[in-house]
Parts: structure tokens; sequence; C-alpha cells
């Protein structure tokens, strides 16, 4: 869609080429009939391939609620300057080509519009996506790859201009050869795990600059690692706290409360059965969690399962959610069915979870108990703890 910005701004640049453009439109009717047609086919393989595998010709397939675009919040900063996967960091020559934009509107003005256009509306619309750095499997930005094309013409005037002086000649041939090595060399970093796919800083891009290897300790500069397996391994990096400690004894949990009978600790547990499936869910915002970028979330709890879990299935889940959406959804962090839990006595159950990248700050962590059978379960010291980078 951005793309149709080229061929209807391309030639214009005053009012009277807005008028050109018009009679050239009416004038030649099949061919844009053709153009439309040529579209079309340039799209039926993706609209085939929906069809064939989900039954629908159009088909939104970004169901994850951690991410999407959020137009009113762009990441332009982000994608144009970071050390993560900043485009002009990791791509410097690209600078002379939007210094080019003054090369291109003194020269050729006829094209300056459609070029600019695109490359702006582009730019927006892919900071726009909350994901911004765009996975691990590529270097630089390669959402703005398709700038590429357009951006050579502004390079091209830039080069053009700056050769028309030998002192200026001899600058622009030593800044394209640096930026053209850096990236090379750079892009060899990559290839070799020199330079990290994901956890760039700022820290770390200046430890690894111009080195064949990583230097010693420098790894702890990165951001956090993300792996399916999570645990907290360097707890002496990060300060704990108690989010929140239930332990059934307080007004507040009458529902479910199993009082005088069976408790791990104190007087009451909370008991959960076919008419009441999940426990009272600990909520916070990742505001309210932590100034970081991330914080390990340590969640535990006593659980007594009266029958086999096997036959009687429960989950402690932690999931964060946007807009009442769950992303990072997991339950598999402690399914009782599972584990080594006994049958007929209390059981210490416990796992880590790592915050996810988050669309918003507030974005909300919940945490809570789930029946997934129908026997009756017994729960109790329900602890979630905050534990924060120093």
């Amino acid at each position: 869609m951005v793309c149709l910005l080229i061929p209807v701004l391309w030639g214009i640049y005053s009012r009277a080429s807005i008028k050109e453009k018009l009679l050239l439109v009416r004038d030649h009717p099949g061919q844009v009939l053709a153009l439309i047609v040529a579209v079309f086919i340039a799209g039926l393989p993706q609209l085939i391939y929906w069809k064939t595998v989900t039954g629908h010709f159009i088909f939104y397939s970004y169901v994850n609620a951690g991410e999407g675009f959020d137009f009113a919040n762009p990441h332009t900063w982000q994608v144009l300057f970071s050390f993560r996967k900043g485009w002009l960091v990791y791509t410097p020559v690209m600078f002379m080509a939007v210094i080019g934009f003054v090369s291109l509107y003194r020269h050729n003005r006829k094209l300056l519009i459609a070029v600019m256009a695109y490359f702006l509306v582009n730019l927006y619309v892919v900071s726009s996506w909350t994901n911004w750095w765009y996975a691990g499997g590529s270097y630089s930005q390669r959402a703005l790859l398709t700038s590429y094309v357009l951006m050579a013409l502004p390079l091209g005037y830039f080069i053009r201009d700056m050769f028309l002086r030998k002192w200026s000649m001899a600058v622009v041939i030593l800044m394209l050869s640096l930026t053209l090595l850096l990236n090379l060399f750079q892009t060899w970093q990559w290839v070799h795990g020199i330079i990290d796919k994901t956890r760039m800083t700022r820290s770390y891009y200046w430890a690894v600059f111009g080195k064949t290897t990583i230097p010693e300790n420098a790894s702890g500069l990165l951001l956090v690692e993300r792996s399916e397996e999570e645990e907290l391994k360097n707890p002496e990096k990060y300060r704990s706290r108690i989010l929140k400690f239930y332990d059934f004894e307080s007004s507040g949990f009458e529902k479910g409360n199993s009082c005088g009978e069976n408790s791990f600790s104190g007087s009451c547990a909370m008991k959960l059965d076919s008419t009441l499936r999940f426990s009272p869910a600990v909520e916070a915002t990742f505001r309210q969690l932590t100034a970081a970028d991330h914080a390990w979330i340590r969640i535990s709890a006593e659980v007594f399962p009266p029958t086999d879990p096997a036959e009687n299935p429960a989950s402690l889940v932690a999931t964060f959610e946007h807009n009442g959406e769950a992303y990072k959804y997991q339950a598999e962090g402690i399914e009782l069915e599972k584990h080594a839990v006994k049958t007929g006595q209390w059981n210490l159950v416990r796992f880590d979870y790592l915050t996810p990248e988050i669309r918003s700050e507030n974005d909300k962590l919940k945490v809570y108990f789930w029946l997934r059978g129908n026997k009756p379960i017994l729960i109790d010291d329900l602890k979630v703890e905050v534990w924060e980078p120093k």
C-alpha cells in the first residue's frame, strides 16, 4: 500500500504537474487497468496461499497480543539511532542518502515528493510496529531495505554534487570508503556472533567495536538473555521485593476459603473445585514492577492435591495482558501433572518468569492458580516476588 505512493506521486511537484498527471491517467485508461491487473497478479500467490492454508483469501496472521501496530507512538528514534538495531548506526552510508534529499531538491524536483513521501511514510509505518527491532534474523533494519531502491536517487545526486569539487570529491570518497568498510566488518561481526542479533546496547557496541573476538566480561553489557527455559541464574545482580503474598487468612478470601480443616500455615487455605476454578489473581502493571527494561518474577505456592494431578490437572499461571488480551502466557511453568507433586501432602511449587518485551508500560502482569480438573485441590501461601536489576 505504501509503494502505491510512488506511481501516484511520481513527477508531481507543482499544481501544473498535478493537472498533467490527471490528464495522463484520463488519456491512458488501458495502462491504468494494466497496472491494477499487474498489482493483483503480484499479490495473487499470497491470496492463494492464505486460502489454501486458512480457508480465507485475506488472513491476518499477527495474532500475538504482545506485538502490533501502535501508530500513535512510533519508535522512529530507536529505528534510526538505537544501538540495538538502529538503521543509521549499522548502515551509516545511508546518512549520505538522507542528506541527498537536498541535492535531489536542487536538481530533480519532479522526483522529490514521490521519493521523500515514500521514505517518510514507510519509515513511519516501520517505526509503528511495537517489535521495532524486527527480531534477530537480520543485520541492521531489514524493514527499511525496500527503501534502498528509491534512496539510491538522493544518494546518487549527493555524490554527483560532491564530485563537482576536488576537495569535496576526496571527502565523499573517504566517507563512502569508511562507512562501507565499517558496514562490511560489522556484518562479519554479526555473522560470527560478536554483534548480537537482538541484545545489543551502547556499552556493548563500543566494547566490541573493531574487535574480532568478544572481550572478557563484555557479554554482561548485553540486554537480558531470553530463552525458552527461564531461570534466574544471577540473583546477585538483582534486588528483590515481595509484590504480593496471599496466606488466605485475612478477609477478602471468603469465597473458596477452607478454614479449620487442612492448611499449610495458619488456619486457612484456598479450596478450588468445579464451582471455583481460579484463585484470586495477583495483578500489577509493568510500570509498577520496575523502571528497568525487564524484571524477573519468582512465583511460588504450597499445593495439596488430594487426588493424582494426572487425573485432576491444575496450573500455576503467569501472563501479561495488553488491552485485556494475553501474551507470553505461561501455564507450563508449573503444570502439576508434569512435576513430581505428591498426592495427599503439601508440595512447594515454584518457577521464574521473565517479563516480556512489553508493548506498553500499562501492560499488566497476572498470576493465578487454575484448576483444570473437577476435583478439589488446596493452595496456600501464594507468593509473587519481583527481582529488579540493580
